[in-house]
């Protein structure tokens, strides 16, 4: 196979690639009713995978939620209501996607409360939140998720006596 052929391979199937992304984003504007929602839910967070490649030891992708919030299921275990996942090797790719269906399935207005949660790290800061938000409303919420809040706490009270770690969660 020739240089040349490869080429051609490489632009044929990047052309191929590019018409599916527009297939994918006309097909679901034309089949989906856009829903109302008053309170929407996203998480972002980074999922770190190990592979069996010597010059890639760990992959790291982007991983989005989108929900509408959620329901108790049965005793106290709860289930996200509409959940949505987005994977990407891409953490840009991943926010256009999450904004995509955001765009694709919901009506959000000006009164509509975008909530978000994630641990705060690199592609995931609140910064990132606000501009995905505020492509559709004007009200967003960022928290921090539990459990890195409370592994930043802990990390935190490492120097002092655990007792005022204790008294810190129980007041």
């Amino acid at each position: 196979m020739t240089k040349d052929t490869v080429l051609k391979a490489v632009n044929l199937a990047g052309k191929y690639y590019k018409e599916k992304e527009e297939y994918r984003l006309r097909s679901e504007k034309n089949s989906v009713t856009r829903e109302k929602v008053s309170v929407l839910y996203i998480e972002g967070d980074g999922i770190s995978i190990k592979t069996n490649r010597k010059e890639e030891s760990r992959v790291d992708l982007a991983h989005f939620l989108i929900h509408k919030g959620c329901k108790e299921e049965y005793r106290g275990r709860n289930q996200l209501i509409d959940k949505h996942e987005i994977i990407s090797s891409s953490n840009k790719k991943a926010r256009e996607e999450v904004v995509d269906y955001i765009y694709n399935h919901y009506e959000i207005d000006k009164n509509t409360l975008i909530i978000t949660n994630s641990d705060m790290e690199t592609g995931y800061t609140p910064y990132v939140f606000k501009e995905i938000a505020g492509s559709f409303s004007e009200k967003h919420i960022h928290f921090w998720d539990k459990y890195h809040l409370h592994e930043k706490v802990k990390e935190f009270f490492k120097r002092y006596d655990s007792v005022l770690y204790q008294r810190f969660f129980t007041h």
